[in-house]
């Protein structure tokens, strides 16, 4: 599964980093209960994304991706905003991918969030007029929006990705445990960046400037217009892999031989190689980490200290995952009970068994689409290669059979 903020919340988090009152936003948040050190909150985890529930004005329970590759609160579903009594601000105009297309969006003023023990007061969010994220058919249900780095520069935030706990300390009150190590961050326009090692297969040895963006699924992304030492591996693959305003986002994904960082190195790491259409002249990075690597801690952001702290957890040494069929596949329908081929690579063994953009997926080896999950077909497409697999496709209100054997495709 790709989701699609992978690279949109970067674009928007270079748009709204001045139109907001850093030290406002951030100390509008509290513990509701007076002298209290710490609040734990249990969230949902999807492909490596943070999804937190958050009640919006006493009124509506909403569901948040935690982003630190975005400096700023956004709401991507206007229509929550429309029914509350807050205040409109000024006016923005985003761009797309394509030079052409836009989407409107408004500042909001007066919000209120609410959180099992926190509560944050006079909130400004900036609220899209349309939800261009499409997060929805990525995930299988709704998200209402992105919650940024205003959380972490108000506590120190500590994520366990295997009990889906995040634990909020008041910053002066943490001590980092014995057992987690220590990684210098640097923050630019509040947000973390973190210096890495990275050996690409052609053996060149590279030191990267990465955002560390809990808010994307990927594991790791290089930006080849920030360098023109980071190339394309001999083995890659080209195809859809998010979603931006103006259209389907292009990518090239293969993998670097090494990444380190700390006293932490990872082996065969699945990248996303891409050429984004903005130019980065402000923080001069090289790409992001992603929660495919993130997930593989117990992590602790101090931005207080400028440190990020980690410690192994059981999924640190797991290879990392790869789609080996060649599919792009979206949920959609009422129930988000279709699956869509919404892509196919071309070569893949998905193209070859002749599987076409817009075939709905009735069954999955043998099982029907009534009790599949997105994460079982995702899974099943990562199996081992050889590993053959069976479809039942919808197309044009016929039903065809395909099968095709896995393989490794990067």
């Amino acid at each position: 599964m790709r989701i699609k903020n992978i690279f949109t919340t970067l674009l928007i988090g270079l748009l709204t980093f001045t139109i907001i009152s850093a030290s406002a936003q951030a100390f509008g948040y509290h513990f509701t209960k007076e002298g209290k050190k710490k609040v734990r909150l249990k969230f949902e985890q999807v492909n490596n994304l943070i999804i937190l529930p958050i009640t919006l004005n006493d009124t509506f329970e909403l569901k948040f991706i935690v982003d630190t590759g975005v400096r700023h609160t956004i709401i991507t579903k206007k229509s929550y905003i429309d029914s509350l009594t807050v205040y409109y601000g000024k006016k923005f105009r985003l761009t797309g991918a394509d030079k052409e297309s836009y989407v409107d969006a408004q500042l909001v003023h007066g919000l209120k969030y609410g959180m099992r023990g926190v509560e944050a007061l006079h909130q400004t969010a900036l609220v899209l007029d349309e939800d261009y994220f499409d997060l929805d058919n990525s995930l299988g249900f709704p998200i209402h929006g992105i919650i940024g780095m205003d959380l972490f520069l108000r506590y120190t935030v500590s994520i366990d990705y295997e009990t889906n706990v995040m634990t909020l300390t008041e910053p002066e009150r943490y001590k980092m445990p014995r057992s987690y190590k220590a990684v210098d961050i640097e923050l630019i326009q509040g947000k973390p960046y973190i210096e890495s090692v990275t050996v690409l297969d052609n053996g060149r040895t590279m030191t990267n400037k990465l955002l560390i963006d809990c808010g994307a699924s990927l594991s790791m992304m290089l930006d080849m217009n920030s360098d023109e030492g980071i190339v394309l591996p001999e083995k890659f693959v080209h195809g859809t892999f998010g979603q931006v305003l103006g259209g389907h986002l292009e990518a090239y994904l293969g993998k670097v031989d090494f990444v380190g960082f700390g006293n932490y190195a990872f082996t065969d790491v699945v990248t996303n190689f891409q050429m984004p259409f903005w130019i980065d002249t402000v923080t001069n990075s090289n790409g992001m980490i992603g929660g495919g690597i993130l997930s593989r801690f117990d992590v602790t952001y101090d931005c207080f200290r400028g440190k990020m702290y980690l410690r192994k957890n059981r999924n640190f040494d797991n290879p990392f995952m790869q789609d080996r069929s060649g599919l792009y596949i979206e949920l959609q329908g009422n129930s988000f009970n279709q699956f869509i081929i919404a892509d196919v690579i071309t070569g893949s063994p998905a193209d070859v068994a002749g599987i076409q953009t817009g075939d709905v997926i009735l069954r999955c080896n043998g099982k029907p689409f009534k009790r599949l999950s997105l994460d079982y077909i995702t899974n099943t497409l990562r199996s081992q290669p050889e590993t053959t697999v069976r479809l039942t496709l919808s197309r044009n209100g016929d039903e065809v059979d395909v099968k095709f054997k896995l393989k490794d495709l990067i």
